[in-house]
């Protein structure tokens, strides 16, 4: 009995092996992945967007069910929260680097990227520092923000 369980265990281990390779594996850089310059445009469209306070274009982008988790310590956001940030944080500059992505499946990309930003909430002005982490999902077609992530660096 418990040749047959690790018989199956090894089975399971090398076929999950087999796929992750298949798929990509680790995190793959911007050259090596022919959706990345779709993904990267969305995402520094959107960062426009937002410092032109543009609300529904970046409606549009992001997913009804959409979750955002800001480093500022206030929990996870919906979408309505999201956009009605923009009305009190003013973006003055910002630049965007180093981007990674991950296929998830087919309907499915992780994104990762830094930032470095100016902005103006309620009159103060924060220079801040993130690493962003960002899954896409394709819904009815259209590729949506479902999760943003930010992380404060230094």
């Amino acid at each position: 009995m418990r040749k047959t369980l690790v018989a199956i265990f090894l089975f399971s281990f090398c076929f999950f092996v087999r796929s992750y390779a298949q798929q990509g594996g680790a995190s793959t850089s911007r050259r090596q992945n022919g959706s990345a310059p779709f993904f990267e445009r969305k995402i520094r469209q959107a960062w426009e967007d937002y410092k032109n306070k543009q609300k529904a274009a970046l409606a549009g982008i992001l997913a009804d069910d959409v979750i955002e988790v800001e480093e500022d310590g206030n929990g996870a956001r919906d979408k309505k929260a999201e956009l009605l940030e923009m009305d009190e944080i003013n973006l003055a500059e910002y630049a965007l680097s180093d981007f990674h992505f991950r296929p998830i499946g087919s309907g499915g990309m992780l994104v990762r990227y830094n930032v470095e930003y100016t902005a103006k909430p309620a009159g103060q002005t924060i220079h801040n520092k993130s690493a962003i982490g960002e899954v896409w999902e394709k819904k009815t077609g259209n590729w949506k923000l479902a999760y943003l992530q930010e992380t404060k660096i230094n």
